[in-house]
This record gives C-alpha cells, structure tokens and sequence, in this order.
C-alpha cells in the first residue's frame, strides 16, 4: 500500500514506528560493540568458537545497518533486525542450551514480530520457537548436544559472565526501550487525534462568525426535549429572535460593520442565558434560543431582559448604529393536547417573531416615528 492511500494519521503512526526502529538499530549497533569485545575475551579461557565469530558478524552488520538506515525502508530495515535476532536465539540455543542467552533473544524476536506482523504471526512463531526449545532439550538431555565447556569453568569465568550479563541486557534493554517509547508515542497521538476529533465536533456543531450552536445540534436537543415533554412535566420555551433592520447597517456601514454587531448580539444572549440553554445562530441575523426545564420560568421577564440587553448603540470605525430586535416565544408543555415536533415549534417561534415585527413598525408609525427601513 502506497503512502498516498493511507491516512494522515496512518502516516504518522507509520513515521513514528520508523523513528523508533532507527534508535533501536543505533542502539543494537552501540551495545553489539562491548558484546563483541566481551565474546572474544573468553578465548584464552575456552579456545575460539564458531558463536564467536557469528557474534563478529552480527556485529558488523548490526554497524552498517545503522550507516545505511536513512535509505532503507522500514520492512527491510526491521526484517533484517529480526532475521539476527532469531539466529541469535536460535544459535545461542544450540551452542550453548541453558547458560546461553537463547531465551531472552527470543524475547527481542517476538517483540519485533508482534510490531510488524501482528499478533497472529507472533502466536505462530512463539509455537514454533517452543518446538525448537523442545527439541534441543530433548538433544541435551540425551548427550546429542553439550556446552563446549564445562559448567564449572563458565560459571567462574569473569568474561563469560560479561558475555551472558551485556548478552542477557540487549535485547531487555532494546524491549523495554521499544515498548516506553511506543507508548509515550502513541499517547501522544491518541491525543492529537482527540484534539482534531473535538476540532471537528466543534466545526460541525458551532456557527463559525459568533461560535454558537448552528441548527442541526438545536434541532437535535429540542426534538429530545419535546420527546422528553411527552413523557413527564416539562416545560420547552423556543424564543426566535429577529435584528430590526440589519440589512441597512450591512448596506450603510458594510458586511465588517453587520459581522460586529452580530457578534454581540451572540454575546450578549450567552450572557443573559443559563448555561444550560442552548443559543443557536440559524443565519443572517436570526437566533434561536432553547429553554427546556422542569420549572415553569417567567419567559415574558426573560424576553424583557434579551430585549432591553439588546437595545444598545454599536460604534464601528467612527459610524454609530442602533440594535434593536424583535422576538417571538412558542411554548410546549406536557399538558399540551397537540402532537409537535422540532421544525413545527420553530415555525410557531418564528411566526410569533414576524407578529412581533409588524406590531413594532406599526407602533413606530403611529407615533410618528419614521420607519430607518423605509429611509
């Protein structure tokens, strides 16, 4: 699969596995160095082995896969960490039985496997290696195999014991490295995709201008709260407010000067709210706001205050224009007799707005006050 098919956090996660076998690869090239040295001082102990000179060789390679890293890919990088690994294991399991490290390299072998190829590949390695185990026990126990020195000369050997200790102390090393730093990684990323997670829940659900509530989550709440209504006592208020004549000051003062006065209205209705309710921007100039409770509220005192709070003079750039707002309130109860859903009471709200609206203009007029959208 191409980079160019995966996700973006699949790349990441991808990059992160790939840094993280680099500084295993410089950390096995670091430690194979005293291996070495340690290996090679038992020889005037117990003669040259044939372990010896594989331990040499894995060595120098474990060198030039560190050199060559940056143009390797991860599959061939990791592989070849893991083909050592298992011929260490499995050599050191033949040569030297139990007083070899065998065992603790299988354990670096199934970590790798599991990274790379998943749990059911390391379940079938992890089944053969046993196997193989079993059968160079059988070999020693029977005498078809032997350590090619004598127990009590190993045991009391000063560079066989800083072979088996640097031996033994790889692979644990590399393993418990692999493991804080994947885990430190992945928490990391966890978090990230929260982040974005949260991002996108905050885009989908939020008016980008004022960072209310859009429709689609007031819809959501106040379809749950009717459905909540016809069950048990509740009261649902949905008020619907309305600018007077917004579209002169986005005509005289600019789209700048409308985005400004929307913002505070938006603040100002967060203000005069609970924090329970939700504020909703539908668009243009129209808000929503969703009172659902328990307790019957004095929603004409709650009209009253949004009206009075909004009735305020706004200076952009040098140029000072009224806000006004006209608001219309549909109410829902359990004692209601009709059937009502969310787009139903939001046309009741919004009828009741327009009633409003014209009520006003009227009311303007018969007292002789001119009409700003008629100017």
């Amino acid at each position: 699969m191409s980079d160019k098919s995966l996700s973006p956090i699949a790349i990441k996660w991808q990059l992160i596995l790939d840094q993280s076998m680099d500084r295993l690869i410089i950390l096995l090239a670091l430690c194979t160095v005293p291996a070495v040295i340690s290996s090679l001082a038992r020889i005037p102990e117990m003669g040259f082995q044939p372990s010896m000179l594989f331990h040499i060789v894995v060595g120098l390679l474990m060198i030039i896969i560190a050199v060559f890293r940056n143009i390797l890919s991860f599959h061939v990088k990791t592989n070849v960490v893991l083909t050592l690994s298992v011929t260490i294991s499995v050599v050191g399991l033949w040569d030297w039985g139990l007083v070899g490290n065998g065992f603790v390299w299988m354990l670096l072998s199934a970590s790798l496997f599991a990274l790379i190829y998943g749990s059911r590949a390391v379940f079938i390695f992890n089944a053969l290696f046993i196997a193989y185990s079993a059968v160079v026990a059988y070999l020693y126990i029977n005498g078809n195999l032997s350590v090619p020195v004598s127990q009590s000369q190993y045991s009391q050997s000063l560079s066989a014991w800083s072979t088996a200790i640097i031996g033994a102390a790889m692979p644990l090393i590399i393993v418990s490295y692999a493991i804080i730093a994947l885990v430190k990684k992945a928490g990391l990323l966890i978090i990230a995709l929260e982040d974005q997670k949260q991002q996108a829940t905050h885009l989908a659900e939020r008016d980008p201008l004022t960072g209310l509530y859009n429709l689609r989550v007031l819809n959501n709440r106040l379809e749950h709260a009717i459905n909540l209504a016809q069950r048990q006592p509740m009261q649902i208020y949905l008020l619907n407010i309305d600018l007077d004549d917004f579209k002169r000051i986005n005509d005289q003062y600019g789209h700048a000067a409308g985005d400004v006065a929307l913002e505070y209205v938006a603040k100002t209705l967060v203000k005069v709210t609970r924090e329970s309710d939700t504020v909703c921007r539908v668009g243009g100039d129209e808000f929503l706001i969703l009172i659902d409770t328990a307790l019957e509220v004095p929603v004409k005192q709650i009209v009253y205050r949004i009206r009075h709070e909004l009735s305020t003079q706004i200076t952009f750039e040098g140029h000072t224009f009224p806000i006004e707002a006209s608001i219309g309130v549909a109410e829902y109860n359990h004692n209601s007799h009709e059937e009502i859903s969310s787009d139903r009471m939001i046309r009741l709200a919004d009828q009741a707005m327009y009633k409003e609206k014209a009520s006003r203009k009227l009311k303007k007029l018969s007292q002789g006050k001119p009409d700003p959208a008629l100017q």
